[in-house]
This record gives structure tokens, sequence and C-alpha cells, in this order.
């Protein structure tokens, strides 16, 4: 009696065309499983270490750590990158930055429902000078049906390619959390005590006097501030209802937290009247039109580690385009 072997067809697929292109010379590879819904991915170990659901096509060696998160390096006409995903997505925002030169490039987003007939579903063009971070949002309407996506490169210049976002249908970016222990741009910082910036896909976070701090304290791993101001502010135009700061006491050291906001950006900020000293700080009822906030703290001699910032955005509003913002590094 035969025995009948099955195999999945489009791992089949991917396994021939694997051994098609390492035969040729051609860079590729799949990571493990399906991303879940949202995804938030930042690609600083660059393509020897693929999240869940990422493959990639072509892609060159992986630009040095000093750019990270932007080592994805797209260096071809043809390069792309994929990723499958558990359900239906309703926008997907991606960052690049211009590491070649400054001549125009593009990234053509397509969608599939198999995996393996793609259809066009937006252009974008990647435009500026050297060094420039460019964030690209969809402006499209994306086919339910989607569960594979493609961003394939036309290339003018090369570009490095750092981070990837994609909600599912209904969430439009209403919430997010910015997670500071062990972020990839420790990889720039010193000991000393100076201006940090993090730049997010729709928030920058500003730091007016931090250092990194070394493990072997209660407060490692993450910015560390002197009693100076920590800040949100928005770059997607959007307004905030809510927000958590969550902070890391040194050692026994007390600190009292008092929350700011802004309605201009944060160019001027106003005591929310809320204050605390366990750390964490929290209000669910933001006045009207706050686009940024700030914690202040009591002590200039003790340190604070800070953890992260967890917001809720007024969503239904009409939100500035995120297309094609360039931000400086």
């Amino acid at each position: 009696m035969k025995t009948l072997h099955t195999i999945n067809t489009n791992f089949a697929k991917r396994v021939l065309m694997a051994l098609a292109l390492i035969t040729m010379g051609v860079s590729t590879a799949w990571g493990a499983g399906i991303a879940t819904l949202p995804v938030d991915y930042s690609f600083g170990n660059g393509k020897g270490s693929l999240p869940n659901g990422v493959s990639h096509f072509g892609l060159g060696d992986n630009y040095a750590e000093l750019n990270a998160p932007y080592r994805l390096k797209f260096d071809n006409t043809g390069d792309y990158l994929q990723i499958q995903v558990d359900g239906a997505v309703g926008k997907i925002i991606f960052e690049v930055k211009m590491l070649g030169g400054n001549s125009t490039s593009y990234f053509q987003l397509q969608g599939s429902s198999d995996g393996t007939s793609f259809d066009n579903i937006e252009e974008f063009t990647i435009s500026g000078d050297q060094d420039d971070v460019i964030t690209c949002t969809t402006s499209e309407n994306i086919d339910d049906s989607y569960r594979y996506f493609k961003f394939v490169f036309t290339k003018g210049s090369n570009v490095g390619f750092g981070k990837l976002q994609l909600l599912e249908v209904g969430n439009n970016n209403c919430e997010a959390i910015y997670n500071f222990v062990n972020n990839v741009n420790f990889n720039t910082w010193d000991t000393r005590y100076e201006e940090r910036v993090l730049n997010y896909t729709d928030a920058k976070v500003i730091f007016e006097s931090a250092d990194k701090q070394q493990s072997g304290s209660t407060i490692a791993d993450r910015p560390v501030t002197k009693g100076k101001p920590v800040s949100l502010v928005m770059t997607d135009g959007s307004t905030l209802s809510s927000v958590t700061w969550v902070c890391q006491q040194w050692s026994d050291k007390p600190q009292t937290i008092t929350l700011h906001y802004s309605t201009d950006g944060g160019e001027s900020y106003t005591s929310t009247g809320v204050t605390s000293s366990n750390f964490t700080i929290s209000s669910d009822n933001l006045p009207a039109g706050t686009n940024a906030v700030k914690i202040t703290f009591s002590s200039s001699s003790n340190q604070v580690g800070i953890t992260s910032c967890y917001i809720e955005k007024v969503c239904g509003q009409l939100k500035q385009p995120l297309l094609l913002i360039l931000m400086a590094e």
C-alpha cells in the first residue's frame, strides 16, 4: 500500500525559491511564525534576527550598529521586506533612513491574501538628504483579506529600514506605549548628563538631561535623570486623553513627581495638579487639546530611572498626515 506524503505548498515554494536564490548568491531569509497584531517592530539587530512573520529578499549586509534601528540595507531595485500577520490590517507605518546619498527612491507596498499573488496598495516616495529619517503611513484603504504585505524597493540611493507598525482594523493608533528599557538608542549614549531625544513614528520623547545607566543598580538599563524634566510631544497631529509615566526609584531615595500638560506642542506647560511619590504618575482626564505632557521632580540630587510612558489618544479626530515627514536625527 502506498503512503501519501503531503507538504504545505506555500512552504514548499519558499524552500525551492530559497534554494534557487542561494545558488544565485542572493540574500534571502524567512522569520518564524506569524506576527500578531498590533505589530510594533524595530530592526536594531538587522536581518540576522528577524521577528515573527518577517522575511526578506536581496538585502545587503546590515548597516553598522550606530545606525540602529535603521540596519536593514536596501541597496538594489527589487529588494523587499515581507510580513505575514494574523488578522485584518487598518493602517501601516514604517520608517527608513537615507544612508546612501540623496537620490529619490520608492517603496511599493503590496498586499496578498495567500502569500502568492500580490496587489499594489500604495507607493511611497523616499526623498531627502543623507541621514534624514522618513516616516511613511498608509492613506489608501487596505483590503481586509490581506494577511501578507511586501515593501518592494526601487533604488535611487540606499536606505536603511528601521521601524514597522501594523495596526488592526478598528485600531486607529488610539494608544501607544513607549518602553525606554534597553532602548536601541543606548548604542550611541554615554554616561554624561545631557539632552537626549528619542524619535518615534508618532511622537518624540525629550530628556532634558539624562545619561545611560549601566547594570548594577536599581535603575539599570534605562535613561536616568537627576531631577530634570522629561516630556513627550506628539508629532502626528493627535491629542491625548490620558497618560501614565512609570519611573524607577534609585535605592531608597525619595522623589515627588508632578505632571504637566501642553496644548501648543510643548512650547509652554501647565501643571495638572497631579503629583505622586510612588514613582508612577497618571491622569485619565487631560484637558482638551493636550498634545504634549511633561513630568518634573522635587529633587535635583536624587537620580530617577525612566521606564516607560503609556498614552491614549483622542480617536476619531482628523489627524495631520504622517506621509513622508522628514525628521532630523
